[in-house]
């Protein structure tokens, strides 16, 4: 993953969101320990440096597993380069050589054809004239994993969060899910004297918690995919125009991977 700078969206989005559903899921029993412990207003203060000074850290580490699995799996394979390699074809004439053999074989070269394929793609895009296009390419794709990561960060900010509630409410108050709904339950039917505030406060606050992490993970679901889909139209411009290159460009490429590209589509160096 490329860096950018530390406060940049890329790390804070990620970081100040699983702060906050942490925060959100948990803030009522924290606070009740604090005080009991003597300790009042000391708290807020300390989760306002951690989510200033710690929110992009933590979004740096949360981001490191959307990119380990989006490069274990190859993601940027399967869901740019396989569709654009056809346009690739068609296009500039250089064909990605699928070598036959073994099996074994097969799934060895698989990984490495993908890696050849993002390599390519990025030398279209850093080598092509107009910058406009790729710094248009870099934000699209630096705002789609940073909605990947977000997504990866609401997920970790609930089961830690969640985990992290359910710590607390065992060690300090002996009570397990079904006495905490229970609880919940009863807060709001009345049920509870003298602390019923506070636990509605607490339901509510829990809910409305499970309830925005629903709701940003539909949304960035969606947001994500019209994003990467106006990154691939562009990419697809880019490979269009770079058309008028295609005796440098793959006499290039094939000199730099001659196992992967079809030697047939590289021009002659003394064309008669």
């Amino acid at each position: 993953m490329s860096d950018r700078e530390y406060f940049s969206l890329r790390y804070a989005v990620p970081g100040f969101s699983l702060i906050l559903i942490v925060a959100g899921l948990n803030y009522l029993p924290i606070v009740a320990i604090l005080k009991g412990s003597g300790v009042n207003d000391i708290f807020a203060v300390v989760l306002s440096f951690l989510s200033l000074f710690a929110g992009s850290a933590i979004g740096f580490l949360v981001s490191q597993v959307w990119f380990l699995w989006f490069n274990f799996w190859k993601l940027d394979s399967t869901r740019v380069n396989k569709h654009l390699e056809e346009v690739m074809n068609k296009t500039i004439g250089w064909i990605l050589e699928k070598k036959s053999g073994k099996l074994s074989i097969l799934r060895k070269k698989k990984r490495e054809r993908a890696s050849v394929m993002s390599a390519t793609i990025d030398y279209l895009l850093l080598t092509e004239k107009d910058d406009r296009n790729w710094r248009f390419c870099q934000r699209k794709w630096d705002l789609y994993h940073i909605m990947s990561c977000t997504l990866v960060s609401l997920i970790f900010g609930v089961t830690i969060g969640s985990a992290l509630r359910a710590s607390i409410e065992w060690l300090f108050y002996g009570r397990g899910i079904g006495e905490i709904v229970s609880a919940g339950v009863s807060a709001f039917g009345g049920q509870v004297s003298g602390v019923a505030i506070d636990a509605k406060s607490d339901v509510l606050l829990v809910a409305s918690t499970f309830a925005s992490v629903l709701f940003l993970v539909l949304i960035i679901v969606f947001a994500r995919r019209q994003v990467f889909n106006e990154y691939y139209e562009v990419l697809k411009i880019v490979i269009t125009h770079r058309s008028s290159d295609k005796k440098k460009i793959t006499k290039d490429l094939v000199k730099t991977f001659p196992v992967f590209f079809n030697e047939q589509v590289a021009p002659p160096d003394n064309p008669t």
